[in-house]
């Protein structure tokens, strides 16, 4: 028997994909010599049911307490290109606010940003960076219903960038 508030004793990694009422998922474990063994995929729909529909539908095929990542949707983010400031590492991310305030939609306060560096980091030249930003309301949602699912979510990321990473860790 597990206690209501304990954990699910897995090591399955789910990653999912919230947007407009559809879960995407893919759930994988690692296996022996590093290889990761793709468990379950697939999509879910909300549909008509209540949130509390959905969610008992969800754990009931498994998916309560799982480590989770969060990819967002193309459509729930937005990627910038900005000249990289020259200011400390600890101020980087203050600074890209600052420099999108006007090139965002939305007021500064309603967004999460982060930063990414353009290039390896040995081209001293190129001076850009990547600003990542998601509306506030965006981030809640999800992360309600990671919290309602019971998932420690280690990352949020953008479906591009976990594609490109997947590319380079394969070449």
């Amino acid at each position: 028997m597990q206690w209501p508030w304990s954990r699910v004793n897995s090591q399955d990694q789910l990653v999912v994909s919230w947007s407009g009422q559809t879960l995407a998922y893919v759930r994988a474990k690692a296996g022996a010599g590093g290889q990761i063994e793709v468990r379950q995929m697939g999509v879910e729909r909300q549909g008509s049911d209540t949130r509390d529909e959905f969610v008992a539908r969800l754990k009931a095929q498994g998916f309560g307490g799982l480590n989770a990542s969060v990819m967002l949707r193309p459509e729930q983010c937005q990627v910038l290109q900005i000249a990289a400031p020259a200011v400390a590492p600890e101020e980087l991310r203050s600074a890209a606010r600052y420099q999108i305030r006007e090139m965002v939609d939305t007021h500064i306060d309603d967004i999460t940003l982060d930063v990414v560096h353009v290039g390896d980091g040995q081209d001293k030249s190129s001076g850009q960076m990547f600003v990542v930003t998601a509306a506030n309301a965006v981030v809640r949602e999800v992360m309600s219903l990671a919290d309602t699912m019971q998932w420690p979510v280690t990352v949020i990321d953008i479906q591009e960038m976990a594609q490109r990473n997947l590319q380079n860790a394969l070449a």
